[in-house]
Parts: C-alpha cells; sequence; structure tokens
C-alpha cells in the first residue's frame, strides 16, 4: 500500500488482514514505495496518485518499465480526472477515493487471479 494518509493505510490494512492471505507492506512517498517494491516484489500494489516526492504516475511509469516486475498496479486518487493519466502510465485499474473496499478486494482478487 502506498498511500500517505496514515489513516486510510490503516483502514487498508485492516481490512485486508482481516481477509486472510495477505502479506501487508506500506510506504508513504514514492521513494520509499520504489525501495520497498524493489526488496518485497510484491504481486498487487495498491498506489495513491498523490504522494509526496516522486508521484504515483511516476512510481508506476519506473515499476512497468521493468519487464522482469510482474507487479499489478492498482491506483487510487480523490481526482477522477487522474484516471487516464494513470492508466496510460501503465496501471492496471483505477479506483477513485472515497474507496469501496469490497470492490477494491474483488479487483485485487481479479488482478491476482484468486477466485
Amino acid at each position: 500500500i502506498v498511500e500517505d494518509e496514515e489513516e486510510i493505510t490503516k483502514i487498508l490494512k485492516t481490512y485486508f488482514e482481516r481477509q486472510g492471505g495477505y502479506e501487508i507492506h506500506s510506504a508513504t512517498d514514492g521513494i520509499s514505495a520504489l525501495i520497498e517494491v524493489g526488496r518485497a516484489k510484491p504481486d498487487l500494489l495498491i498506489l495513491d496518485i498523490m504522494i509526496p516526492g516522486v508521484d504515483g504516475i511516476e512510481v508506476c511509469r519506473r515499476i512497468k518499465a521493468d519487464a522482469t516486475n510482474k507487479t499489478a498496479i492498482i491506483a487510487i486518487s480523490g481526482q477522477p480526472d487522474w484516471e487516464k493519466r494513470i492508466l496510460q502510465a501503465g496501471a492496471d485499474s483505477f479506483m477513485a477515493k472515497p474507496l469501496d473496499l469490497e470492490k477494491l478486494q474483488t479487483e485485487a482478487k481479479r488482478l491476482l487471479r484468486i477466485l
């Protein structure tokens, strides 16, 4: 989870941990996100677009530019008009805030190919 709002990170982390089967890592800015993705090699990234430092669009571009990286990315933002830009940067999906946690989990399962 890459999100600079601590409360949203806590809600997402708690929700996915309760579902079981997820190992959660988090970062609050673009540089930390890129380091964590390189270290942990996550299957899925929930990526806020508006984060400090390197923004979510650039984080997405850099991750997707690495052909060996298979991380699926769900981009999230309170600005729905960013959807086209983040999808062009390589995100697999976009969801507007406020997030519907059930829809987010459904999308996560689809991208992770979990039935």
